[in-house]
């Protein structure tokens, strides 16, 4: 039962966040983050764009967010299924699979966004 409203919680505020978002676009709005890695090197990091692309995608542009930072787009439905999966192994009582799981997931996605970032400056993407 609180891991249900753990789940609700996270979902309505995820859902604030996105209306917000599409009624304030972040290059016009002066309260989101600005990248720091990007203001000191001038380099793009792995995340620049993200809510760019993200503010597109509310209002249905997948182009445009896709222009801003492909990774991202790509990202949203793997991250889905992750958490997906994530579901089903809270379900399971086997702590080595889930140890196992997050372990090499996460080395992946540090390989995965390393990767991209260094395609991304170096391609000028």
């Amino acid at each position: 039962m609180r891991q249900r409203k753990s789940i609700l919680l996270i979902l309505l505020i995820c859902t604030i966040g996105l209306v917000v978002l599409y009624y304030y676009a972040p290059t016009s709005s002066s309260f989101y983050p600005k990248c720091l890695f990007k203001k000191l090197s001038g380099y793009n990091c792995s995340f620049c764009g993200m809510l760019r692309g993200l503010h597109a995608l509310t209002h249905g542009h997948v182009l445009q967010a896709i222009r801003l930072n492909a990774m991202f787009v790509i990202a949203i439905p793997v991250a889905a299924v992750g958490l997906a999966n994530e579901a089903q192994l809270l379900n399971t009582n086997s702590p080595l699979r889930r140890w196992y799981i997050k372990n090499v997931t996460l080395k992946n996605v540090v390989i995965v966004l390393l990767a991209w970032w260094l395609i991304r400056n170096i391609l000028g993407i």
